[in-house]
């Protein structure tokens, strides 16, 4: 997920459509139940309803689906357009653990400068929404 506009500082969807633009380029693919998906016109080309891109609210968060063989191009994706808006970026990642409790996300953030912290465990009583190669 990335987060625009907080703490305090708000955000426009013309900088949000920005950053979702590029993901779109991507082949990114937008979580449908996610409110800013909502607002876009062609999700595919990341595009949000443009009689709203004037808009400021206080924050807004873009949910995404990614492999983690996409991790780094979409961290490098996110660094790059972030530097072009007018608000504060955050970036909040989920993965599933292996059997022993270690995941491999951490490592490609770490990589890439990112230090990973974990700060909520899912028990997985859920439904699987992405299939993973076995």
């Amino acid at each position: 997920m990335i987060e625009f506009g907080r703490p305090g500082v708000g955000a426009r969807f013309r900088d949000i459509q920005k950053m979702t633009q590029r993901l779109a380029e991507f082949g990114i693919e937008f979580e449908k139940n996610n409110p800013v998906t909502s607002l876009m016109t062609d999700p595919s080309k990341g595009l949000i309803r443009e009689d709203i891109l004037n808009e400021k609210i206080l924050s807004a968060i873009v949910e995404i689906k990614a492999g983690l063989e996409q991790v780094p191009a979409i961290l490098q994706i996110i660094r790059s357009v972030s530097r072009e808006l007018e608000t504060v970026v955050a970036v909040g990642v989920s993965t599933r653990c292996d059997p022993s409790g270690h995941d491999p996300l951490a490592d490609l953030l770490e990589q890439d400068g990112y230090p990973a912290y974990r700060g909520k465990t899912n028990l997985g009583l859920g439904r699987v929404t992405r299939q993973v190669a076995v």
